[in-house]
């Protein structure tokens, strides 16, 4: 058994086994270290108050709530209703673990784990890359869909306003027509840095489409909607596109969809902003719709 414990001091993977209530029988220090503790303090104490230090002291494993009661409550449910438990875990310095939490026949837990932290680096090096525009850097389609469904549920939950712009550069097809795709790319480039350094950090700008963006506008009334989508009319109107090469100005048509303490479904919302923008479109361009009910 010392020649096992000894084997297991020198692994960095993390291990321990808890008894019937909870309490540390034995662990590993990279298994304390995921509290942010040392084995000797680590062993010895129940589940519940290393988990309930860690949160207390924002140490160790990551523990996102307000309420720890409740959070240890469903993570109790979750552990008690399989003999086997896989899960992943980060820590408050930014590692990650891939953990196994065994029932054991004698009552026993056994709970064993790998870093993943460069695996799941990678991970969300990919996710992040597969969320944004390659041409723009803003983020895409797939990313609008995933942050606007959680605006949606904040604004539902706080009963907050919640604005979206659509956004439609004027004429574009002729542009590319007219000065070539390349020309065209480079618009769009410009375009988006503009209009991104317009909004107010808060604000989260979309490439949806060709020459359409999406604008997310959180704790936002119409009325406020309008101001800043005059201002982006306004600052896209007076800019000049590719200065010193084919100087060319555009202007943009945009319609507006808000959610003022009320709840709306969020296709409804997106269908709303887009009945504003072809009005816009329909009115000549170059102009700012809103949708009223």
């Amino acid at each position: 058994m010392n020649l096992l414990q000894e084997a297991l001091e020198f692994t960095p993977d993390c291990f321990a086994i808890f008894s019937s209530d909870g309490t540390v029988v034995y662990c590993n220090t990279p298994f304390a270290k995921i509290y942010g503790l040392d084995k000797h303090e680590a062993e010895g104490k129940n589940n519940y108050d290393l988990l309930k230090n860690a949160w207390s002291k924002n140490k160790g494993v990551k523990i996102e709530s307000d309420n720890f009661e409740n959070w240890y409550k469903n993570l109790k449910k979750t552990y008690d209703s399989k003999n086997i438990n896989h899960f992943e875990t980060d820590l408050v310095d930014g590692r990650w673990f891939k953990m196994t939490r065994i029932n054991l026949s004698n009552n026993y837990i056994m709970t064993y784990g790998t870093e993943i932290t460069d695996i799941k680096s990678n991970q969300l090096c990919l996710e992040n890359a597969a969320m944004k525009d390659p041409l723009t850097g803003l983020m895409n389609k797939r990313a609008f869909e995933k942050y606007f469904h959680e605006e949606i549920e904040i604004s539902r939950a706080h009963k907050s306003s919640l604005s979206i712009m659509m956004i439609d550069i004027d004429h574009f097809k002729k542009i590319n027509d007219s000065y070539g795709h390349a020309k065209g790319d480079k618009i769009l480039v410009e375009f988006s840095d503009k209009i991104n350094s317009t909004l107010r950090t808060t604000d989260s700008i979309y490439r949806v489409g060709g020459e359409e963006f999406v604008v997310l506008l959180p704790e936002t009334n119409m009325e406020l909607a309008r101001i800043i989508a005059f201002r982006i009319n306004k600052n896209i109107d007076n800019h000049v596109f590719l200065e010193n090469d084919i100087n060319l100005n555009v202007t943009v048509s945009i319609g507006i969809s808000s959610i003022d303490g009320k709840v709306i479904p969020a296709q409804d919302l997106l269908e709303q902003a887009d009945l504003a923008l072809y009005k816009a479109k329909n009115s000549g361009r170059n102009a700012i719709f809103s949708y009223k009910n």
